[in-house]
């Protein structure tokens, strides 16, 4: 669909942060970037909007949401829930090729990342995880919450040490789940958990005006993790 293609170019831009939280965005500039129809982009941003990533401010404007602490807390509760829930049910025997995989990319990256290898990364990790998961609809819930921890991680992310913490945990996800110990899996995540909340506060310690929420402490209690 077009108005899908729209929504989907948008989206990579607010996930990249090239679309900065609260610059505005005209709707007439897409179809023709894109070559579509003027009618595409309305529909684009009503599901943009009910997605939380803009706002429509009149007919032919609309402005990228702030980040927002409830969100981001929320987005980091679901993701962990999602995971664990996928550990409790994961088969080693059946599942083996797509671990080792994902554990020899790793591998080949972790000494020496870029900020776009890691997000690559990133989102295979994801991936891979969602077709292991043998539930519908999770990679559609998955990734519209990575979305809100990429726009932080894109804003708290300084030096190459932030991406290699992540992909050390993602290790120790994955080989917790080939050995079938889902137990030291589940502590991966909790400190996944724990690493993407530090983010979320030097996003917000950062960039301040980029968010919503003026305490992001009380909107990150929720996951109680650290």
């Amino acid at each position: 669909m077009l108005n899908r293609a729209i929504y989907d170019f948008i989206k990579v831009k607010i996930a990249s942060t090239e679309y900065m939280p609260g610059s505005t965005l005209l709707k007439s500039g897409f179809p023709s970037v894109l070559g579509y129809p003027k009618d595409m982009a309305s529909e684009a941003f009503i599901s943009l909007e009910q997605d939380k990533l803009i706002q429509v401010a009149s007919p032919s404007e609309a402005t990228v949401v702030k980040l927002d602490a409830n969100t981001i807390a929320e987005a980091i509760f679901i993701i962990k829930s999602i995971i664990s829930a996928i550990i409790s049910v994961y088969s080693p025997v059946e599942n083996e090729k797509l671990i080792s995989a994902l554990k020899d990319r790793i591998c080949l990256l972790k000494n020496n990342i870029s900020t776009d290898e890691f997000f690559n990364l990133d989102n295979q990790f994801y991936l891979t995880l969602s077709q292991l998961a043998g539930f519908p609809g999770v990679t559609d819930i998955l990734f519209k919450e990575r979305l809100h921890i990429e726009r932080v991680l894109r804003l708290s992310f300084r030096a190459k040490s932030g991406y290699q913490t992540l992909v050390s945990v993602y290790m120790k996800v994955l080989l917790g789940m080939e050995s079938n110990q889902p137990a030291v899996a589940l502590m991966a995540v909790t400190d996944m958990v724990c690493i993407l909340e530090q983010h979320a506060a030097m996003a917000k310690n950062n960039y301040p005006e980029f968010f919503q929420c003026d305490s992001l402490r009380q909107g990150l209690a929720k996951t109680a993790s650290c």
